[in-house]
């Protein structure tokens, strides 16, 4: 009798990681590479730490990669509010208000299509976050197993 949690671990779309970085698409199940089978444990302390450390450095690539994102959405707002405020009111016949300004910059498709790239960044890298945190947690056990393996061969 399975829990919900460990049934949607096993089934989810969740656990299905796609990430794409530098024009290279990463994808993995994330339940099957954490799983931990006994009879494969000598073979899976050696291959964690080169897992480990490829989703340490992806996690951190795509921090700096969001950072120039974050610049990106920045200098758009600042384009787009540059453009409105000397854009004259066909109204008034003056310049755009502050206000108005603001507001046109906020909607622009240029400022708009920058947010959504920082927001699926963000996303890529709470996602990978999670990874490694998961394989942290999969360090831990292993180290666990593998010391009650030679308890009992004692």
């Amino acid at each position: 009798n399975k829990s919900k949690l460990k049934k949607y671990a096993l089934s989810s779309s969740l656990m299905d990681v796609s990430i794409s970085y530098n024009g290279e698409l990463f994808k993995f199940n994330l339940h099957k590479e954490i799983k931990i089978r006994e009879s494969h444990i000598s073979a899976d302390i050696l291959s964690q730490p080169s897992v480990y450390g490829f989703l340490t450095m992806l996690h951190k690539a795509l921090i700096k990669e969001l950072g120039h994102a974050k610049v990106d959405e920045t200098k758009a707002y600042a384009t787009s509010y540059l453009k409105y405020k000397g854009q004259k009111n066909e109204e008034t016949g003056r310049s755009n208000s502050e206000e108005v300004a603001k507001q046109k910059a906020e909607r622009s498709i240029l400022y708009l299509q920058a947010q959504r790239k920082v927001i699926d960044l963000n996303h890529d890298v709470n996602r990978i976050e999670g990874c490694v945190r998961a394989f942290e947690q999969r360090k831990d056990m292993l180290q666990t197993l593998s010391a009650n393996r030679r308890k009992e061969q004692l």
